[in-house]
């Protein structure tokens, strides 16, 4: 049985620091790992208690989640090989400790690079990425990887002209969840997201299988009032529902089967 230890200690500086970080070959979580975590703990996040850029109480609930989640990992699969990446996770975490989510994240993505059952899928790039992500873009994330593994369908409005057959966008996407809840007002977040390519919307493309159907059905005929988006004094034109699908990339399903396990 291993006993459960304190390996990240934030407001710890520990002696021989370039010697641990210099040793080769650590077996498992032993003290040159330990001092090296230690090390980079006051490093990086040291400064953020010293001038109170981050409240203590953030600091202690994140350092208390690495602490878990790494004792959590038994032992014959803890692994320091990927250390740098794991030194690179945390000093891109600092600025992103305010929020539940963004602790979570970089927690989950800290202790994975430590496990040697997840550490080989770990690019130095997703840290990047998550650490460039806003807290809003984090929760559409993980609530877009929750649902059908990052399935979603998606609906606009467009008015169309009757004659012309041309068309100006009215509503933007909006995302239809498995319980029938709808998202709206998310396109700066979804756009980042997609940005990232952490995400793909296909337009024109709807997702035919008939528990997606019924999903887009209900949302248009219940949750839509395409009268409200009809002008009476334009004849001519008319509200339609145009129905998309949006997904995960592969870069995406793999950072947030890591970041939201």
């Amino acid at each position: 049985m291993t006993d459960e230890k304190s390996i990240i200690k934030i407001n710890v500086l520990p002696e021989k620091t370039t010697d641990a970080l210099l040793t080769p070959g650590a077996t498992s979580i032993g003290s040159a790992f330990k001092d090296v975590i230690e090390a980079l703990g006051h490093a990086t996040l040291g400064p953020l208690r010293k001038f109170n850029l981050v409240k203590e109480k953030e600091l202690k609930d994140f350092e208390e989640q690495l602490n878990s989640k790494i004792n959590d990992i038994p032992e014959e699969n803890r692994d320091d090989s990927k250390i740098g990446i794991t030194f690179k996770a945390l000093e891109d975490s600092k600025y992103q400790l305010n929020e539940d989510i963004m602790r979570e994240a970089f927690s989950n993505l800290i202790s994975n690079s430590l496990d040697s059952r997840t550490n080989s899928l770990i690019s130095p790039k997703y840290s990047d990425i998550l650490a460039n992500m806003s807290s809003n873009e984090a929760k559409l994330f993980q609530t877009i990887y929750q649902n059908n593994l990052g399935r979603v369908p998606v609906i606009s409005v467009d008015i169309e002209n009757i004659n012309t057959r041309s068309s100006r966008r009215a509503a933007d996407y909006i995302l239809i969840l498995n319980d029938k809840r709808i998202l709206q007002d998310e396109q700066l977040s979804l756009s980042l997201l997609e940005a990232s390519n952490l995400i793909r919307i296909n337009e024109g493309k709807h997702w035919a299988a008939p528990h997606f159907i019924s999903l887009y059905d209900y949302v248009e005929n219940e949750k839509v009032n395409l009268d409200s988006f009809n002008d009476p004094n334009f004849d001519e034109e008319k509200a339609i529902v145009n129905k998309h699908s949006l997904e995960l990339t592969h870069l995406g399903l793999e950072l947030a089967k890591l970041l939201f396990p």
